[in-house]
């Protein structure tokens, strides 16, 4: 017995090296086909994917928005008259909650109240200690926008909840398809996955644009967040997978910053039309050309080369030669066909449940794992949450939405720099912290002066933004390869529960206060910088292969 398991550890140990000599050599003959051209092409249009791929979780925001109205109050205003949201007189026949009127209620009118304008006399014309419900013919706008609070008539505090809930449904789907979109890019390919899931995010946007009842529109966000959660993972793979070690953090901080501009693109579109219908068709109409880019852009090389399709794979390395003008070498041929012919083609997969069971037998990493996960659950709380509140700031809120997801652009170039050069702990930590403390300044600072509000609310942002980008490197770095893809899946699954969350913060402000989001905002990332203090220095560390290698990574 002894002998046969000698056997098949050898044997794994083999493929192993096979696997590790393939992917030695490609990196080899990437390095000396460099960087040019063909790369640069591919990352652009790999980028505009993962432009659009920022649409499907953020549109909500936009389309289920609430707006400005109340009741009208005919005794003090007529149709000859533009009405005003607030007037001196509307404390007097609207009741209030939390300084904001109440947007299906009123005061009962006196007896002998007559019908008409008549504001001067206003205050005296109610009875305060009689609410009553006015009908959704009796509700005034005080907005321009159409969103589909206004077309599907979901109207009263009581519904807000249905708002909401596009957000968590959004979410949910994202938490069901990021995984499965994962398993069907290492199956299928990641250009089909990426190509596929961009194209079926552009249709069923569309036909959410062209729904005519919250059902209908609820169920098109589902399946537009499903397939769009696929897009970002296997488009940044697929891009990165194609350019050599010394050139993949350039090519990774390239694709990441077309993501934002998706969100500032949107913001600007439905900031002109202010009518979620066309919002949803202009933004997503071009995800339909992506069908396109299976004639345009190559499938990763190392997919290929690992699912046995190696002439693909040396079609698309001569292709990349021509455009760099650069001529491959023989001995590089020469090793890829070597390679090529010792490829393993099946490999003996562990039981699931081997990496649960290293994982409670080793207190060190479950501990880690549960800090982690905390992180991930805060940056994606307050990385969400801060982008869907940002349409209740006051001001113009299609400019603080569009403000709110341009910061994120910098915060990606200062991301490249700070993963090259400054401590992963103190990096990660500080940038939470530091959003936290934002979040909770900007809280106590009057409404009145919207000047530092809004500036305060930006460096939030930024900083949760950076603290994301880190943490997708810091988690990959503290866990050892036997683990690493199982427990790092499991942090950002646990995260989603954050972005779940995140629609339902706008709830807090009618059941809490105006302020409670943004404080929990800012008290979760001051515990989470708190927390990241506990995690091992990885910067410049070699990755840990094994268990106790990833226990003694701060000692490395």
């Amino acid at each position: 017995m002894k002998s046969v398991r000698s056997s098949g550890a050898a044997k794994r140990g083999a493929q192993e090296a096979e696997k590790k000599s393939l992917q030695w050599d490609l990196d080899e003959v990437l390095t000396e086909l460099k960087f040019g051209s063909y790369q640069l092409r591919n990352l652009v249009l790999i980028g505009l994917m993962i432009m659009f791929s920022n649409l499907y979780p953020l549109s909500f925001t936009l389309t289920a928005a609430d707006v400005d109205y109340r009741c009208k109050i005919p005794e003090c205003e007529d149709n000859s008259t533009k009405s005003q949201f607030k007037t001196s007189w509307t404390s007097e026949a609207i009741p209030y909650n939390r300084q904001e009127p109440y947007k299906c209620k009123r005061y009962k009118p006196l007896s002998n109240s007559t019908t008409g304008f008549n504001e001067t006399h206003c205050s005296a014309l109610f009875n305060s200690s009689v609410e009553e419900k006015c009908e959704p013919a009796e509700i005034i706008y005080f907005t321009d926008d159409v969103t589909i609070v206004n077309e599907f008539g979901i109207l009263c505090e009581n519904r807000k909840w249905e708002l909401s809930l596009i957000g968590t449904i959004n979410n949910l789907a994202q938490f069901i398809g990021i995984p499965l979109s994962g398993v069907l890019s290492d199956r299928y390919g990641r250009k089909f996955v990426a190509i596929m899931c961009s194209f079926l995010s552009a249709v069923f946007g569309i036909c959410r644009g062209l729904s005519t009842n919250y059902k209908m529109f609820a169920a098109f966000e589902f399946l537009d967040a499903f397939f769009g959660s696929g897009i970002y993972g296997t488009a940044f793979i697929l891009g990165i997978e194609l350019v050599n070690p010394k050139m993949r953090s350039l090519a990774a901080t390239v694709i990441g910053i077309f993501y934002p501009f998706g969100a500032v693109i949107m913001g600007c579109i439905a900031w002109y039309f202010k009518n979620w219908r066309k919002l949803l068709i202009v933004s997503y109409s071009p995800g339909l050309f992506f069908i396109l880019y299976f004639w345009i852009i190559p499938e990763s090389v190392r997919w290929l080369q690992m699912n046995g399709h190696h002439s693909k794979a040396m079609s698309i390395l001569k292709k990349i030669s021509a455009s760099n003008n650069i001529e491959l070498s023989e001995k590089a041929l020469q090793q890829q066909e070597e390679v090529v012919s010792c490829l393993p083609k099946e490999e003996k997969k562990e039981p699931f449940w081997k990496p649960i069971l290293i994982i409670f037998q080793t207190k060190l990493i479950w501990l880690r794992l549960l800090n982690c996960s905390f992180c991930w659950f805060t940056n994606t709380l307050v990385y969400y949450g801060l982008s869907i509140n940002s349409v209740e700031l006051v001001g113009n809120k299609y400019f603080n939405f569009v403000l709110t997801n341009a910061v994120e652009i910098p915060a990606f170039v200062l991301s490249g720099f700070i993963l090259q050069k400054v401590s992963r702990r103190m990096s990660q930590s500080a940038a939470f912290f530091f959003s936290g403390v934002a979040c909770l300044v900007c809280e106590f600072v009057p409404a009145d002066m919207f000047w530092l509000q809004l500036p305060l609310f930006l460096v939030s942002k930024f900083l949760i933004t950076v603290s994301f980008n880190i943490m997708y490197v810091y988690t990959a770095e503290m866990f050892p390869t036997e683990l690493r893809l199982s427990l790092c899946g499991f942090a950002s699954m646990f995260g989603r529960f954050g972005s779940m969350l995140a629609p339902q913060t706008i709830l807090l402000k009618d059941l809490v206060g105006q302020h409670a989001p943004v404080l929990l905002f800012g008290v979760t990332s001051v515990i989470a910088g708190g927390l990241s203090t506990s995690f091992p220095e990885t910067l410049n560390k070699k990755l840990p292969d094994t268990v106790n290698q990833a226990k003694m990574v701060d000692e490395s």
